[in-house]
């Protein structure tokens, strides 16, 4: 399973990507903004996207709308990250087809449960629980 992990700070994305190997994912590619992510996107399959939403320029919700409206990536599941939850944030995600959002720092329970959720629904391995 490959995952695309999107976050201005490489710190983040490295606390993220350790979090997820706890959960026994092992497939990561990284990007630093939003355009980076649309490369990857375009360049590999990515089963996953993992985005944090306040990012400079364009936000997460930006990608999560242009991966909604790009046909060969409309259906990849995506978790959005924020710090905010204020909730014209959350419905704002919501609306424009997030399947799971967290609120910042990522910890092992609650991204473990979210997967989980999106792996019986998507098809991909559930996390190991432990």
């Amino acid at each position: 399973m490959e995952i695309l992990i999107v976050d201005d700070s490489k710190m983040l994305r490295y606390m993220t990507r350790d979090v997820l190997k706890v959960l026994g994912y092992e497939q990561f590619h990284e990007a630093s903004d939003v355009p980076e992510a649309r490369l990857r996107m375009q360049q590999m399959k990515i089963d996953l996207v993992i985005s944090d939403f306040h990012m400079p320029r364009e936000t997460g919700l930006d990608l999560l709308k242009w991966i909604r409206a790009t046909p060969e990536f409309a259906s990849t599941p995506v978790i959005l990250l924020t710090t905010d939850g204020e909730k014209k944030t959350i419905i704002s995600i919501v609306q424009a087809g997030v399947q799971a959002y967290l609120l910042k720092p990522v910890h092992k329970d609650s991204l473990g449960q979210k997967m989980s959720e999106l792996s019986a629904k998507y098809g991909f391995p559930a996390p190991t629980l432990t």
